[in-house]
């Protein structure tokens, strides 16, 4: 499959027109020659045409000429070949009978190709002809009609036609090596061609009441296709109940060589059922024009304008596609406009330029002189004469420029004032009229003005917040930079105290409401107070919390404080105590109080001691009950609560030894004996002054009498003993020792 540009119609207005189809209707039918002057405009659209031949049956008159008028067939003039004759072509007019041709071996290759048994070929037209392009491609627009649409789509015998190229470089399977060109687009990417011819067969409505086979012999997806036909069952301005969209067809070929093409058109079998093809006028082409671009260096031309002491601009002349080595280029200035008194041309002279070996372009560069004088408006034509020669060549071109003074530039700003508050909308404004810049044609995404406002910004409108008095100038530059413009603003900015706000904590020492409130200086005045609580007073009243509290003034001058009710409420203080086994009388405390951060303790014992520890270890000197108090106390506020207990306290042991007994059985102090309380385990001994052992024993409850064991009696004198105990819940063992006075 071979790509090419394409100019097909994709979606094909079927809409009915008041006027209709017109053909010409002389004796003789159009000469080969008139037929192709006017697809090629008389030559002017690149074709040279020579050798044109038109061929029918003998008896056939009429088959070509040319049509005109607004119909829906996309066409308003061109060239009509039609086996019925032109006029059957028109809403009232009836087909010619032609007869049988002999034979032409490329209608019979047409049929072979869609599978017909090619019974007989009728009404035959054939234009050939010669011809040479100027340039590398040609194009030929053309649209099939047939009356055997919409009741003969997929017969086996359709009326053919075919475009026949054969040259330099082509290979096909017809006369002289030609190929088709009158091919289907591509239905996926319109813009290249199938390998399917165009005819009946492959472009119709996409449905046929007769079988599908020759339809789908031609191509099995022929019913897609029918987005290029057009169903004009009304025939109101054509007479021909279906046809196709414009089709193109293009192709590459070499220029100045010599190409045939040979157009056949034919009924097959029946001549009741007649087709046409329509041709547009000037559509056959191959035209090779002057391609050049101006441009000015700074921006589109205005009107063609160049505008004295702005950058000039560049015209750019582009080397023909046929065209090879070095091109002259050849010019006459023209206009009112004198060449070195109001412009200057680099790369070309007066009269010439080139393009050189190798280059695809030359490009001429047109600078206006500034004059400082007010003078009208100068032309300046340049007349650009043939590039090249023979059937390469271009034809004349006309490029027409004005050169024009700068109209002036002005500027006008906003007047000096003052912003009541530090920080409030300061809007500038500069007003820009005149120079080269105001001649652009908005929307543009050229900038016409180069806007600096004293490094604040580039726009014409700025927005500032200036918190002193500040000047602002802008200063504006033409687009052609010769023209510069400056002016200033001043914006006088009211001054004010800064502004402070100070909270105090308030500490509570139960869960009460207080009052917080807050101290304001400085600021424009005209207070406005948010508390994160909802109030909008100086003074809130609330409970323990935290809070936050932003303060502005009239200028929107903010601040924000944090401030908070304090709650220092005390823990509530418990205590449990526990009497020490090994301490008599001994007390320790267990501080069950709930923890807090700088919390101090406060005990009384009752006995006349008090103590500041947290878990405090206190032994009386007595026996007895106390009431023992602990107060807590908080760091911040000092705030405290007391808690009060009453314990009782008794010895867990005692012990008691007499220093003197009398054994004269008065019955007073007769015996010694130790009185010990709280122990577990004992062992007594006592020795005589000698260190003999006189007692030993193991109960705490039995006493000495004085006497040996042997019953004798001890002497008067000092005796000593020593006591050895375990206290009950105690582990270790306590001695006690003492001198015992025996009086007899």
């Amino acid at each position: 499959m071979r790509k090419y540009f394409t100019s097909i119609t994709f979606f094909f207005i079927t809409s009915l027109l008041t006027a209709q189809i017109v053909t010409n209707n002389g004796a003789d039918f159009d000469t080969a020659q008139e037929l192709l002057d006017i697809l090629t405009d008389n030559g002017g659209s690149g074709i040279t045409v020579s050798n044109p031949v038109l061929t029918t049956s003998a008896s056939f008159s009429s088959p070509a000429g040319f049509f005109e008028g607004n119909s829906n067939l996309g066409f308003n003039s061109g060239i009509i070949l039609a086996t019925g004759g032109i006029l059957s072509a028109q809403p009232d007019g009836a087909s010619v009978t032609g007869s049988l041709f002999n034979f032409d071996p490329d209608v019979s290759k047409l049929l072979d190709q869609i599978n017909s048994t090619q019974t007989s070929i009728n009404n035959l037209i054939v234009l050939e002809f010669d011809f040479q392009t100027s340039s590398d491609e040609f194009s030929l627009d053309y649209i099939f009609a047939s009356n055997e649409y919409t009741q003969n789509s997929c017969i086996e015998n359709p009326d053919v036609f075919g475009i026949l190229l054969s040259g330099n470089g082509i290979n096909g399977p017809f006369s002289n090596n030609a190929k088709n060109i009158a091919l289907v687009p591509d239905i996926s990417d319109p813009t290249t061609y199938s390998d399917t011819p165009v005819g009946i067969n492959s472009v119709n409505s996409g449905i046929t009441t007769n079988s599908a086979e020759f339809c789908n012999f031609i191509n099995p997806d022929w019913a897609s296709d029918s987005l290029f036909y057009v169903n004009n069952s009304d025939m109101l301005t054509v007479n021909y109940p279906g046809f196709t969209v414009p089709l193109s067809v293009h192709q590459s070929v070499e220029p100045c060589e010599l190409y045939h093409m040979k157009i056949v058109l034919a009924d097959i079998s029946s001549t009741s059922n007649t087709s046409a093809l329509f041709f547009e006028q000037s559509s056959f082409t191959s035209a090779i024009e002057t391609n050049y671009i101006i441009e000015s260096n700074l921006f589109p031309l205005l009107d063609a304008n160049l505008y004295e002491g702005c950058d000039g601009a560049s015209l750019t002349i582009f080397r023909p596609d046929n065209l090879i080595g070095d091109i002259p280029i050849t010019y006459g200035l023209q206009g009112s406009a004198e060449y070195l008194e109001d412009y200057t041309l680099t790369n070309g002279t007066v009269n010439s330029s080139q393009i050189d070996s190798g280059y695809s372009s030359v490009t001429l560069l047109i600078d206006p002189i500034e004059d400082y004088v007010l003078e009208a408006n100068e032309s300046l034509v340049f007349k650009l004469y043939s590039i090249g020669t023979g059937c390469g060549s271009t034809s004349s071109t006309i490029i027409e420029m004005t050169i024009a003074d700068q109209p002036l530039l002005n500027i006008s700003v906003t007047d000096d004032f003052t912003n009541y508050c530090p920080g409030d909308d300061a809007e500038l404004k500069v007003n820009i009229t005149g120079g080269v810049g105001s001649l652009l044609q908005q929307p543009t995404s050229i900038v016409p003005y180069s806007i600096e406002w004293s490094q604040i910004g580039t726009a014409a409108e700025q927005l500032e917040n200036p918190f002193v008095t500040s000047e602002y100038c802008v200063e504006v530059t033409d687009l052609c930079g010769s023209q510069i413009e400056s002016e200033c603003v001043t914006v006088y900015v009211n001054q004010y105290e800064d502004l402070e706000a100070n909270t105090d904590v308030i500490y509570l020492c139960s869960d009460i409401e207080a009052e917080l409130c807050v101290e304001i200086e400085g600021g424009e005045g005209n207070y406005d107070f948010d508390w994160s609580n909802g109030s909008n007073d100086s003074c809130i009243f609330d409970f323990n919390n935290e809070y936050t509290l932003i303060v502005s003034d009239g200028c929107d001058q903010e601040i924000e404080v944090s401030a908070e009710i304090y709650l220092d409420e005390a823990p509530d203080p418990f205590f449990e105590h526990l009497v020490i086994p090994h301490m008599n009388n001994g007390v320790e405390f267990n501080n069950y109080t709930p923890e807090m951060d700088g919390l101090s303790y406060f005990w009384i014992f009752d006995d006349g001691f008090a103590s500041l520890l947290e878990e405090p270890i206190h032994q009386y000197d007595e026996s007895g009950t106390y009431a023992v108090s602990l107060e807590v106390t908080t760091e911040l506020a000092s705030c405290s609560k007391t808690y009060q207990e009453f314990i009782s306290v008794e010895p867990s042991f005692n012990f008691f030894a007499p220093n003197a007994f009398s054994p004269n059985a008065d019955y007073k102090n007769d015996t010694f004996k130790i009185f010990v309380t709280g122990a577990k385990e004992y062992e007594l001994i006592i020795f005589d002054s000698f260190g003999k052992q006189v007692f030993y024993s193991l109960d705490y409850d039995e006493s000495w009498d004085g006497n040996y064991e042997d019953a004798s009696q001890a002497p008067q004198g000092l005796y000593t003993y020593k006591a050895t105990i375990k206290k009950i819940n105690d582990i270790g063992y306590y001695k006690e020792s003492g001198s015992i006075n025996l009086i007899r």
